[in-house]
This record gives C-alpha cells, sequence and structure tokens, in this order.
C-alpha cells in the first residue's frame, strides 16, 4: 500500500482516525517511545552480530538456539515500533503476548539444562511438522481425502514421497546426535507419562496425547509454570492473559467510552493508555538481553556498559510513561 493511499484513507475517515502525524503536541513523545524501542532493537543485532561473530562463543548449537530467539524478538520489536511510529497501540497487544512467550521461552532456556532445553525446543517445530504430515499423508483419512481433491493425486503422491523423505531425514538427525537422542527418548517418556496419566483420569483420546517443548525433562506442564519458572508468574493474569482479548477478538466493544455528555468511540491509531504497553515492551525485552549477556559471560567492561544503557532506558521510559498517561483524545 503507497503512502498516498494511506493519506487518502486517513483524510477521508478522519472521524474514525487519529493521525498522530497532525498532532505536534503528541508526537514528540511517540518518536520518543519509537527512538527508545530503536535502540533496544539495535542492541539485540549488535548482540547477534557479536554471538555469530565468535566474539562471546559458548556453545555453537546453543548459541545458534539463542541468535534464533534473538532474530525472531528482534523482528517482533520492529513491528512493534512500526505501530507505535502510527499512534496504534491496540493492536500491538497481539504481537506483545508472543513476545512475551518468546522473551520468557529464552529465559526458561538459559536458566538451567540450557543444552537440553535448546535441543527440545529446536526439535519441537520438525515433530509438530512430522505430526501434522502423518495425518494429511494417512490414504484413508478425511484430510488425505480432501487434499487429493484439492491437490490431485499425482501432486498429493509427489508431496506424499517429499514428506517421507524429510520424515526419514529427521529421524537420522536424532539418530545421529547423541543431544538429540537424549531429547527424543525424554520427549517420548513425557507422553507416557502424560497417557498414563489422562488414562487415570479417564480422559478420551489418550492417544492423542500432546507435549509441549517446555514439558520434556521438567515439571513444568504450561506457559503459566514457565512464568513462575523464570520468576515472571505475577504478570501472568494481568499482562498474559489481559493480551487474551485481543487475540481472541474480545476487545471491540472496549472502544466504546463514557464521559460525562454520554458515549463515544475512540478513534483507530488511538495512542491513550499506551504507555503500559510501552513499558511491558521495554521491560521484557531487556530482562531478555540481560539474561543473554549473563549467558555469555562477557568482561566487566561490557556488562557494566549494558548496565549503564538499562538505566538510561528506565529513565526515559519513566518519563515517556509520565507524558503518555496524559493524553487524552477525543
Amino acid at each position: 500500500m503507497g503512502r498516498n493511499m494511506e493519506d487518502n484513507y486517513l483524510k477521508l475517515f478522519g472521524n474514525m482516525f487519529y493521525n498522530i502525524k497532525e498532532d505536534q503536541d503528541n508526537k514528540k513523545i511517540i518518536e520518543e517511545a519509537s527512538e527508545v524501542l530503536a535502540s533496544i532493537i539495535i542492541k539485540y543485532g549488535e548482540l547477534i552480530n557479536e554471538i555469530t561473530a565468535r566474539t562471546s562463543a559458548q556453545d555453537e548449537f546453543v548459541d545458534t538456539v539463542i541468535c534464533l530467539f534473538l532474530r525472531k524478538i528482534m523482528e517482533q520489536l520492529d513491528a512493534l515500533n512500526i505501530l507505535i511510529d502510527a499512534g496504534a497501540f491496540s493492536p500491538m497487544q497481539v504481537i506483545v503476548r508472543t513476545l512475551l512467550e518468546n522473551t520468557v521461552g529464552l529465559e526458561f532456556i538459559l536458566k538451567e539444562d540450557t543444552r537440553k532445553r535448546a535441543a527440545a525446543y529446536y526439535l519441537e517445530q520438525h515433530y509438530k511438522e512430522i505430526e501434522t504430515g502423518e495425518k494429511l499423508f494417512a490414504r484413508k483419512s478425511e484430510k488425505s481425502k480432501n487434499a487429493i481433491k484439492l491437490l490431485g493425486e499425482a501432486q498429493f503422491t509427489e508431496d506424499s514421497k517429499r514428506f517421507q523423505r524429510k520424515k526419514d531425514a529427521f529421524q537420522h538427525l536424532i539418530d545421529t546426535n547423541e543431544l538429540f537422542k537424549e531429547v527424543a527418548d525424554a520427549r517420548e517418556k513425557a507422553i507416557e507419562s502424560k497417557r498414563k496419566y489422562w488414562k487415570k483420569k479417564k480422559r478420551k483420546n489418550i492417544n492423542k496425547i500432546h507435549i509441549q517443548w517446555y514439558e520434556i525433562g521438567t515439571n513444568v506442564q504450561n506457559f503459566r509454570e514457565m512464568m513462575r519458572e523464570t520468576g515472571h508468574e505475577k504478570y501472568y493474569e494481568g499482562i498474559y492473559g489481559g493480551l487474551s482479548y485481543e487475540i481472541h477478538a474480545l476487545n471491540a466493544a472496549r472502544a466504546i467510552q463514557a464521559v460525562a455528555d454520554g458515549l463515544y468511540l475512540q478513534r483507530i491509531r488511538n495512542p491513550q493508555n499506551g504507555g503500559n504497553i510501552f513499558a511491558f515492551v521495554c521491560d521484557f525485552s531487556l530482562i531478555a538481553l540481560d539474561k543473554v549477556y549473563k549467558y555469555l559471560d562477557d568482561d566487566e567492561a561490557k556488562r557494566a556498559e549494558f548496565k549503564r544503557y538499562v538505566m538510561d532506558c528506565q529513565k526515559k521510559k519513566v518519563h515517556i510513561i509520565a507524558t503518555m498517561d496524559q493524553i487524552n483524545i477525543l
């Protein structure tokens, strides 16, 4: 979509959209928030470069998984910064919840048993793809029948062969890697343990057990317990749970606001109440950075430099939140 097209609908529906670019009073504080987030993104990029350049190499496989997390978080921060720049804080909540899952997941891996947890996370996507493929390419299943109708018999057969090659390659990867094999065995034990538990509770579909990567070799059974394990449980209801309203399409009615003379609809791209979201993004992205720096065990000078940077960010954050809390747009 071109800039001209965006300008057109912002002007055409000016009563529905709030345009931060035309509000000189509030534009500056939004720009300051964007600058802080941009500086955090730069820190993530520098850390990825540092790890890949081997200046702080610890373990090649673990370093790879850490970089994958850092890159994903960096990608999410970039998307959030685009929304901040537009003053669109409400849709940020969808990305913020997955940002939380990534930052907490990275912390959980770095906390203990790092190599095993990193391997469990790394293998998870492959297990999910294999499970999906087995359901899709089971010849007499409803999914396979629908796929044949959609793709045709020849394409379905070719895709089935491609899936089998991937499945064989994945199994070879596990069989030839001691760490992966250990994690695979632990995963099977976790599945069997859950199956026995379900059977004892007389649940249905005990053969359709789903295991998350963080359950392997741990006592953690869900994301809330992972937040507890990383010291963030107090945020589960208020933040993680609260963000679910936007994800599950329960926030539409919140656009209605009551004022002294009646009800009105908030305009789209409304930065009101954005301070809390901004603070949350800053805090959790900085916490994740701090955990990685500690894992890398950099020299005292680098740790001191990062500590000064965090303190500067916190100072700016307090000012930005206080100013954003004063924004009132009707």
